[in-house]
This record gives C-alpha cells, structure tokens and sequence, in this order.
C-alpha cells in the first residue's frame, strides 16, 4: 500500500509492485522488495512470480519477459493479477483481514459496499466525519450514500476517487474495483499510524547498559514499537552520553 498503481501494464513492468504485492499477501516472502532495482524488470517479475506459485500457488499464466515488457497490454496483466484478488485468494484475505479492523462484519467486497453505510463507517473510524444518521435505507438512494462517503473520504482524508458512487451502490459491482479503492485506505491509514507515532517513546533493552563506552560496541532491543512499524525503517535512535540528567553529548 505504499505504492500507487495507474494501470495494469507498464506499472508493473519494473517488478517492483508484484514484489510488493508478493510480500503484502503474506509479509516476509520477499522483504527487501524497496531495494530492488527498477532497471532489472526480467530478473525482479521472475523472483516474484516463481515465489508466488510456490508460496502463493498463484500459477504463472504470463512469462516474467512478457510483464516485464512495455509492450504489455492491460488484458494479459490483469488476468494474470486476478489470480490475487480473486475470493480464495491470499491478496483478497489480506485486504478484507485489514478492512474488518475496523468493520469486523465485512463479508465481501460487492454486496456488503452497496448501501454506502461501510463505506462512511469506515471513513469515520479513520477519522473523517460523515453523519450516519443523514443515510438513507431506501436502495434507489444507496448511490447517494455511496456518494456521501466517497465525497467525504476525498475531502477529508485526500483518499482519491478511484471508483464512482453509481459502480459502487451496483450489485453487480466488481470487487476488484472496490479492493483497489480501499488500498487507497489503508495507504493512509499506515501513514496516519506512522505519523502519529513518530515521537512516541520507546525502549531499549539489552545487558549491562549502563556501563557502555564510546567506541565499544554494545547489543540491545528496542521495545514498545507497534509490530505494523518497521523498525529499521521507521525508528531513529540517538546514541547519548548523559551527565547529571542532562544530555551532553550525541553521535
């Protein structure tokens, strides 16, 4: 959720989202996915997609030379990335494990959306405001409650409009449209949590701590971080002498 997708061609032509994505299905199976290099399209599409079909059982409908190709049309990309989000699908439980959070009696991404009230739920429970209460129960005006929220997340939380009130309040909805809008949440989400956090005190755990010197190495933990933050990533630690409470030297 930290990267934004456009299309369903040349975005992933780097390897890079379908790493991302590989290691947001099921986090650690490919971590470093921010380090690759762009430049090295082939090598980064085949390391994601042979560890898919082997941790995913995602199957490989596509040559790693054809995503990596600029020349791949929308068609075969989104076949072969409708094996993610399909219902049985490890990218379709990631999102909805996320989504029920905060809506725990969330079921799908189709039907449960229609009516508009999760929609503006979920906008409040990120922060937003929209009044539950102004919703209407009437389904030939679910697209007005649809337009409420969307409306709402825009302006209130700069979630983008990626999917219209009227697709949204159809039954027949395709629930690709309304994972990929709720991405868009829960990128802001994690970047709410992690600015929220940024001066939260943490700890430090180690042996014989209070008798560390300059230039001698010293092993310790850092505790009281929220498991969603990644520590290398996230946390800055200062390194300080202190003499007589007062912090009097840092390097």
């Amino acid at each position: 959720s930290e990267l934004d997708v456009s299309n369903f061609s040349t975005d992933w032509n780097s390897g890079v989202l379908l790493s991302a994505l590989v290691d947001y299905c099921k986090p650690g199976l490919i971590p470093d996915w921010r380090n690759l290099n762009p430049n090295n399209g082939y090598e980064n599409c085949k390391l994601a997609m042979e560890t898919a079909r082997e941790q995913l059982n995602i199957p490989i409908v596509l040559r790693p030379e054809d995503l990596a190709s600029e020349k791949l049309d929308e068609l075969s990309g989104m076949t072969y990335l409708s094996y993610y989000m399909n219902d049985s699908s490890a990218g379709y439980r990631a999102i909805l494990n996320w989504v029920r959070q905060y809506l725990p009696y969330i079921n799908n991404f189709t039907t449960d959306w229609n009516d508009g009230s999760a929609l503006c739920e979920l906008v409040n429970k990120l922060g937003g405001s929209v009044d539950m209460s102004a919703l209407s129960r009437i389904p030939h005006e679910f697209e007005n409650n649809c337009f409420r929220g969307i409306t709402a997340a825009h302006t209130q939380l700069n979630i983008p409009k990626t999917i219209s009130s009227k697709e949204m309040s159809d039954p027949e909805v395709q629930a690709l449209a309304i994972m990929g809008y709720l991405a868009k949440f829960q990128k802001h989400a994690s970047k709410e949590m992690s600015s929220s956090r940024k001066n939260e005190r943490v700890y430090v755990r180690g042996v014989d701590l209070n008798n560390v010197h300059v230039n001698k190495g010293a092993t310790f933990e850092i505790i009281g971080v929220d498991p969603s933050i990644n520590v290398e990533k996230d946390v800055t630690v200062e390194v300080v002498q202190i003499r007589n409470g007062q912090k009097v030297s840092v390097r």
